[in-house]
């Protein structure tokens, strides 16, 4: 048998039973039971080419504005946006930096994840959107989503819950963010990308090389996994 609880509600999972769900006194708030630990460290990585879009983001965080780059799959959101919460972790010390994955998810499961990455509970305790709210009201935070909502509403209603908080989203789509910008992420620029081809190999191009792989990255438009994924074909 498990119990967890949730708001004043005591869920018991009785095995072979199904639930049995009591109502708690409120002698404690659920909250009181969690306490804060340190967030993973952002994971860094060069990101060539992107110079501009990590300007821009640091500048939003800085003035306190969110900000929001949309593409597709495979254009290197997912980097762009770890080595922004790095970038803000060494530059912005007052603040707590995080990079989190919400998967298009709805954001009272995005509010959870960042409760787990951000607080630890002695006992297993479900808090609710407005109990994970008002934790994550307590920190000062600079926080990448990657594969963020696309609901405009959504989104709203994360700025409206956090509003101490700097956003940096990533999606696949745009999504108008109030109060904030949307940006673009465009493929990269051909220097760039040969210089991806270039690592992803371990090695400089060689002078035969470099013609096919001036063929490939203008195939792919600058998209930064099909440049990987076609780095061994340009080996002579």
């Amino acid at each position: 048998m498990s119990v967890i609880r949730y708001g004043d509600l005591n869920v018991e999972m009785v095995d072979n039973h199904g639930v049995l769900i009591s109502r708690l006194s409120q002698r404690q708030a659920p909250v009181d039971s969690f306490s804060p630990r340190p967030p993973a460290v952002p994971r860094s990585q060069p990101v060539p080419g992107r110079e501009e879009q990590v300007a821009d983001a640091l500048r939003a965080i800085e003035q306190g504005r969110p900000v929001e780059f949309h593409a597709g799959c495979g254009y290197g959101k997912s980097t762009l946006l770890q080595h922004i919460a790095a970038m803000a972790a060494d530059r912005q010390p007052a603040f707590t930096c995080v990079y989190v994955r919400a998967d298009g998810d709805r954001v009272e499961d995005l509010l959870q994840q960042l409760v787990s990455e951000l607080y630890e509970s002695a006992q297993p305790v479900k808090l609710t959107p407005a109990e994970c709210a008002h934790l994550l009201r307590q920190q000062r935070l600079v926080v990448a989503v990657d594969d963020a909502p696309t609901d405009p509403a959504q989104v709203g209603y994360l700025l409206d819950v956090l509003p101490g908080c700097r956003l940096v989203l990533g999606c696949g789509t745009r999504v108008p963010v109030r109060g904030g910008s949307s940006h673009d992420l465009p493929g990269l620029p051909s220097d760039a990308a040969l210089e991806l081809l270039a690592s992803d190999l371990g090695r400089p191009l060689t002078s035969q090389e470099l013609p096919a792989g001036r063929e490939l990255v203008s195939a792919v438009g600058g998209d930064r996994k099909s440049t990987r994924l076609n780095s061994s074909h340009i080996t002579i």
